[in-house]
Protein backbone atom coordinates (compact mmCIF):
# COMPACT_ATOMS: atom_id res chain seq x y z
CA UNK A 1 0.00 0.00 0.00
CA UNK A 2 2.71 2.53 0.44
CA UNK A 3 3.86 2.16 -3.05
CA UNK A 4 0.48 3.19 -4.01
CA UNK A 5 0.07 6.19 -1.93
CA UNK A 6 2.95 7.34 -2.76
CA UNK A 7 2.23 7.02 -6.24
CA UNK A 8 -0.74 9.04 -5.79
CA UNK A 9 -0.83 11.12 -2.62
CA UNK A 10 2.24 13.30 -1.58
CA UNK A 11 3.74 13.03 1.97
CA UNK A 12 1.38 15.24 4.59
CA UNK A 13 4.32 17.40 5.12
CA UNK A 14 4.61 18.04 1.04
CA UNK A 15 1.08 18.39 1.28
CA UNK A 16 1.41 21.83 3.83
CA UNK A 17 3.69 23.51 2.08
CA UNK A 18 1.07 24.88 -0.28
CA UNK A 19 -1.11 25.74 2.86
CA UNK A 20 1.86 27.14 5.34
CA UNK A 21 2.71 29.46 2.23
CA UNK A 22 -0.78 30.61 1.58
CA UNK A 23 -1.26 31.05 5.38
CA UNK A 24 1.86 33.15 6.40
CA UNK A 25 3.07 34.43 3.21
CA UNK A 26 3.16 38.33 2.74
CA UNK A 27 2.98 38.30 -1.09
CA UNK A 28 -0.34 36.32 -0.90
CA UNK A 29 -2.13 39.35 1.64
CA UNK A 30 -5.19 40.44 0.45
CA UNK A 31 -5.49 38.44 -2.60
CA UNK A 32 -9.05 37.24 -2.63
CA UNK A 33 -10.21 34.35 -4.40
CA UNK A 34 -6.57 33.09 -5.75
CA UNK A 35 -5.63 29.41 -4.46
CA UNK A 36 -2.54 27.25 -5.32
CA UNK A 37 -2.40 23.97 -6.81
CA UNK A 38 0.84 22.29 -6.66
CA UNK A 39 2.41 25.45 -5.74
CA UNK A 40 0.90 27.13 -9.02
CA UNK A 41 -1.82 29.70 -9.18
CA UNK A 42 -4.90 28.94 -10.38
CA UNK A 43 -8.12 30.94 -11.79
CA UNK A 44 -10.77 30.43 -9.57
CA UNK A 45 -14.22 29.07 -11.74
CA UNK A 46 -16.68 31.02 -12.33
CA UNK A 47 -19.23 28.89 -10.71
CA UNK A 48 -17.50 29.62 -7.38
CA UNK A 49 -17.45 33.31 -7.89
CA UNK A 50 -21.20 33.30 -8.56
CA UNK A 51 -22.63 33.72 -4.16
CA UNK A 52 -25.83 32.10 -5.33
CA UNK A 53 -23.82 29.36 -5.52
CA UNK A 54 -21.98 29.81 -2.45
CA UNK A 55 -25.52 30.13 -0.54
CA UNK A 56 -26.88 27.12 -2.12
CA UNK A 57 -23.83 24.55 -0.88
CA UNK A 58 -24.21 26.46 2.69
CA UNK A 59 -28.03 25.51 2.49
CA UNK A 60 -27.63 21.82 1.26
CA UNK A 61 -24.65 21.20 3.85
CA UNK A 62 -27.35 22.38 6.48
CA UNK A 63 -29.48 19.96 5.59
CA UNK A 64 -26.85 17.61 5.16
CA UNK A 65 -25.73 17.92 8.34
CA UNK A 66 -29.41 17.89 10.17
CA UNK A 67 -29.32 14.44 8.58
CA UNK A 68 -26.27 13.03 10.24
CA UNK A 69 -26.18 14.50 13.41
CA UNK A 70 -26.76 13.10 16.37
CA UNK A 71 -29.89 14.24 18.19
Amino acid sequence: MKLVFSIFFRSPAKAAIPVMYLAASKDEEGKPYDYLFLMGRKEVDEKAKDPRNGDLLWKLSEELLKKVTLP
